[in-house]
C-alpha cells in the first residue's frame, strides 16, 4: 500500500488519492444499505467480498528465492443497471484492498471498472454513448502477473480510459440510412503517456431498395496526442453483392494514410479489398477477404458455425497497426453486457479485457497479426469454452518481434442449485526477438473454485490456483500456488 501510495503522489494527485479514497467511502456506505430499485427502472445492487489466501511465491521470484505470505482482500462494490426507452446504463465498481501479512510493500489498493451506457436524446435522430473501464494489464510481455486475481498486482500496471461518443442517424426512406459519430477518448496509466484521441466517423449505407447489392462509405479521421502526435485519415467504399442467398461477393477501394513517427514506413496510399461472403447454411457464416492495406498483402476473415442455442465456434484472423493506447480505445468501443450480466466484448462475446492479446504494455507504434478459434459448448449442466491462438507483434522502433501460441479451457458445472465448480487450465508459449537477445516464455496454470450459497445474498468461495513458467532468462522464472477462502455477500 506504501508504493501505491507514493506513486500516485509522485504523479502530483492530491485528488486521484481523493477520488480512491471517497469512492471506497461512498460504497462502503452503500453496501449498509439494502438492495432498491426506483423508478421501476434502475436497480443498484452493492457488495463487499472478504478473502483470506496463502500464497507459496509472494513476488512471483525465481526458483530458491520462493518467500510465501498470506494476503488478505477485502473489495466492497456496487453494481448498477438501468434498461429503458431512453437510457441504458450499466456499471460495475469495485475497489479491492490489498494486504500482506509479512510482506507490506505488496499491500494495494486497486480499482476496477466496467461502464456502458447509451442515452436517447432525440427518438431515432440523436444518441450518446459513454464508456469506462479500469483494469490491469501486464506490464511486459515475459511476466504476466499471479495466476490469482486476488492478489496484489505484480507485473501489472491499472490502465484508465473512457470515451464520450455522440452521434447521429438520419434514414433516407429506403435508400440509405447515414450516421455520423465523434468520439473522445482518454487513456491514463503509469507506464505510458496519457493519451487524448478526437475521431470523427461518417457512414452511408444502401437501403433496403437495394437488396442484392450494398454499398457504404466509410469516411474517418482521427488525432491522438500523447508522447507524440499520430494522425490518421480514411476514406473507403465498400461493395457487397449477393450472387444468391448462399454466397456473395465482397469488394472495397479507397485511401488510408497514417502518421507516426514511430513507423519505419508511415502508410500513405490506395487500400483494396476483394473477397467472398459465404453462407452454407442458417448456422453458418464464412468471410474471406484478400486486404492491401498498412503497405502489405494479406488474408483476413472470420468463421461461424452455430451447433445449438447456446453452442458455436467461431474463429478469426485480421492485422492492424496499433499502440497500446489506441487498441484500449478501440477495445473499449465493444465492452457491452450480455444477458447473464457479464461484461463481454460484442465481437466475440468473450469476457471483456483492454487488451488480451498478453504482449504487454507498448509505447511506439506495431504491427499485430492474430489469429483465434473458439468453442461455446454448453451440454447440460455443463459450460465449456475453448480458445486456441496465434499472435505476433512487431515494433519498428525497437526491433522487437514477440510471437505467442497457445490455448486455454473453462469448464463450468452447475453442481446443484446451490453449488457451481469452475476448473481453468492455460498454456503460453513465447518467443522474444529483439536487437539484445532471443528469449522464449512459456507459462502453464490451472485453477479450480467452488462457489456455494450460503443463504439469499450470501456465497462461500473456495479457490486454488497455480502457475509455472518456464524461461531462458532465470529471473523470468517462477512458480506460484494460491488458495483462497471467502465470501461475498449483496445487499
Amino acid at each position: 500500500m506504501a508504493d501505491e501510495v507514493a506513486r500516485t503522489w509522485g504523479r502530483g494527485g492530491r485528488q486521484h488519492i481523493f477520488w480512491s479514497h471517497a469512492v471506497g467511502t461512498w460504497v462502503v456506505a452503500l453496501c449498509l444499505a439494502p438492495s432498491w430499485s426506483f423508478a421501476q427502472d434502475w436497480k443498484i445492487t452493492p457488495q463487499i467480498s472478504v478473502f483470506q489466501s496463502f500464497t507459496s511465491n509472494a513476488r512471483l521470484a525465481p526458483p530458491g528465492e520462493e518467500k510465501s505470505d498470506f494476503f488478505t482482500t477485502v473489495s466492497p462494490g456496487i453494481d448498477v443497471h438501468r434498461e429503458s426507452s431512453s437510457l441504458n446504463f450499466d456499471l460495475s465498481y469495485a475497489l479491492d484492498a490489498i494486504g500482506y501479512l509479512r510482506d507490506e510493500e505488496l499491500g494495494e489498493l486497486r480499482n476496477r471498472l466496467r461502464f456502458v451506457s447509451t442515452a436517447t436524446i432525440a427518438p431515432e435522430l440523436l444518441f450518446l454513448d459513454a464508456r469506462a473501464a479500469i483494469l490491469q494489464q501486464p506490464r511486459d510481455s515475459r511476466r504476466t502477473g499471479s495466476g490469482s486475481d486476488l492478489a496484489g498486482p505484480i507485473d501489472l500496471e491499472t490502465v484508465k480510459t473512457y470515451s464520450i461518443s455522440p452521434y447521429a442517424l438520419y434514414h433516407f426512406g429506403s435508400v440509405a440510412d447515414s450516421e455520423i459519430r465523434y468520439i473522445f477518448n482518454q487513456t491514463y496509466s503509469d507506464d505510458l503517456a496519457d493519451s487524448t484521441a478526437h475521431r470523427v466517423d461518417a457512414g452511408l449505407t444502401s437501403g433496403s431498395r437495394l437488396s442484392r447489392i450494398k454499398t457504404t462509405l466509410h469516411l474517418s479521421g482521427e488525432e491522438i496526442l500523447a508522447s507524440r502526435r499520430i494522425s490518421t485519415r480514411l476514406a473507403e467504399l465498400s461493395a457487397q453483392y449477393r450472387l444468391n442467398r448462399e454466397v456473395g461477393l465482397l469488394g472495397s477501394i479507397g485511401y488510408e494514410r497514417i502518421e507516426d513517427p514511430t513507423l519505419d514506413d508511415e502508410p500513405d496510399g490506395p487500400i483494396g479489398s476483394v473477397g467472398v461472403q459465404l453462407k452454407p447454411g442458417p448456422r453458418s457464416s464464412i468471410t474471406l477477404l484478400y486486404q492491401h492495406r498498412f503497405d502489405s498483402d494479406f488474408f483476413s476473415g472470420e468463421a461461424t458455425y452455430v451447433i445449438g442455442p447456446r453452442t458455436w465456434i467461431d474463429a478469426s484472423y485480421s492485422e492492424s497497426i496499433e499502440t497500446s493506447n489506441s487498441l484500449f480505445a478501440e477495445n473499449l468501443e465493444f465492452l457491452t453486457r450480455d444477458e447473464f450480466g457479464n461484461y463481454v466484448d460484442s465481437r466475440t462475446a468473450r469476457l471483456f479485457s483492454l487488451d488480451d492479446t498478453g504482449f504487454g504494455l507498448e509505447e511506439n507504434a506495431f504491427r499485430i497479426r492474430v489469429f483465434d478459434l473458439g468453442l461455446h459448448l454448453v451440454r447440460g449442466r455443463n459450460t465449456f469454452d475453448f480458445v486456441v491462438y496465434h499472435e505476433r507483434r512487431d515494433t519498428d522502433a525497437t526491433d522487437e518481434k514477440e510471437t505467442a501460441m497457445g490455448g486455454a479451457v473453462n469448464w463450468q458445472r452447475q453442481i446443484s442449485p446451490l453449488s457451481r465448480f469452475d476448473f481453468t487450465a492455460r498454456y503460453r508459449h513465447a518467443e522474444f526477438d529483439d536487437r539484445s537477445q532471443d528469449d522464449t516464455v512459456r507459462l502453464m496454470g490451472a485453477g479450480a473454485s467452488v462457489i456455494h450459497s450460503l443463504g439469499k445474498s450470501v456465497d462461500g468461495v473456495l479457490a486454488v490456483n497455480y502457475s509455472r513458467q518456464l524461461a531462458d532468462e532465470r529471473e523470468d522464472e517462477f512458480s506460484e500456488a494460491v488458495v483462497s477462502i471467502g465470501l461475498t455477500k449483496r445487499f
